[in-house]
């Protein structure tokens, strides 16, 4: 009986599942359904088309010269930036870009600016205009916002990094006359940035140390289960630990750490401050040579004379 109750059951589902497909939804309206629905998206990819279109073509305008391989009018590419036309590639720029958020996206706030070359100010293209400008917002506010990041991400904490080097300290600076000093990479792992992105950075460090130094950096140790602090001895980089803090500095608010991205600002401000001091100094040099040989006339003229 039983068994006849839940034959009995599939049946009526079978009949009212037809006589839904039947009545109240006949063939013509799935069709009509289906033909909404495929218009919907083509409408979504041709607008998303469209925005993407007249960025490209603002960007094409206005920052190709100096920003696409290719197309520059005075290599190489400025600002880290060659291949501006290829909006896929510029979506990916963290540094440029944030997804669905154009105020916070640098792109967009150097644009505002009205930043160019002081060339292109004097040039027959003007900069871009208000309606250009908000072509470009317009595009950045379509891109789709990232999958959160941060999910399972744990923030690290100062508390933390203190017990981090604490810890350190104790098993690796038993050698008082060789202090260690810290790299941060803390803001950045707070920030949701990925495993491989961190790992770059952490490369990013190690180049940056090698430009202090002439000496071979083997590696930079990690500390802490996050390996968000990174551990090395000045004395390794023929620094002495005062010398490092002068060009690192002390480190806020953790005395001996410094935060990654503090350091790589020093380390390019210390590098441009060294070149244009060469500049001048090379400036120096032929005006004073070019001085001693204007003596060196005038003596000569002042001995004729007498």
């Amino acid at each position: 009986m039983a068994g006849d109750g839940v034959r009995v059951g599939r049946a009526r589902a079978k009949i009212s599942y037809r006589l839904w497909n039947a009545v109240a939804c006949p063939t013509p309206l799935r069709a009509i359904i289906a033909a909404i629905a495929a218009a919907t998206m083509s409408a979504s990819i041709s607008a998303a088309d469209t925005l993407a279109a007249s960025a490209r073509s603002v960007l094409e305008t206005h920052c190709a010269r100096c920003h696409q391989a290719g197309r520059l009018e005075n290599p190489p590419a400025k600002g880290n930036l060659g291949n501006i036309l290829d909006l896929d590639a510029l979506s990916a720029r963290e540094d440029l870009i944030v997804p669905a958020d154009p105020d916070a996206s640098r792109l967009y706030q150097i644009m505002l600016a009205r930043h160019r070359p002081l060339s292109v100010f004097f040039g027959p293209v003007p900069g871009p205009t208000a309606p250009e400008i908000g072509a470009v917002r317009d595009w950045l506010s379509a891109q789709p916002a990232a999958a959160d990041a941060c999910a399972g991400k744990s923030r690290v904490t100062l508390s933390g990094i203190k017990n981090d080097m604490a810890a350190w300290r104790k098993v690796f600076e038993p050698d008082a006359t060789k202090p260690l000093r810290f790299i941060s990479l803390a803001n950045l792992h707070n920030l949701c940035r990925s495993d491989a992105q961190l790992a770059a950075y952490r490369q990013a460090v190690a180049i940056l140390l090698a430009r202090l130094t002439r000496h071979t950096i083997s590696g930079l140790d990690t500390v802490g289960d996050d390996s968000v602090l990174l551990a090395f001895r000045p004395d390794d980089l023929g620094l002495t630990a005062e010398a490092w803090d002068l060009r690192a500095g002390r480190g806020e608010p953790l005395p001996d750490v410094v935060d990654a991205e503090v350091l790589a600002a020093r380390i390019t401000l210390l590098q441009a401050l060294s070149v244009d001091m060469a500049r001048q100094g090379s400036q120096l040099m032929r005006f004073t040579q070019a001085h001693n040989h204007q003596m060196r006339l005038g003596i000569s003229s002042l001995r004729t004379v007498l």
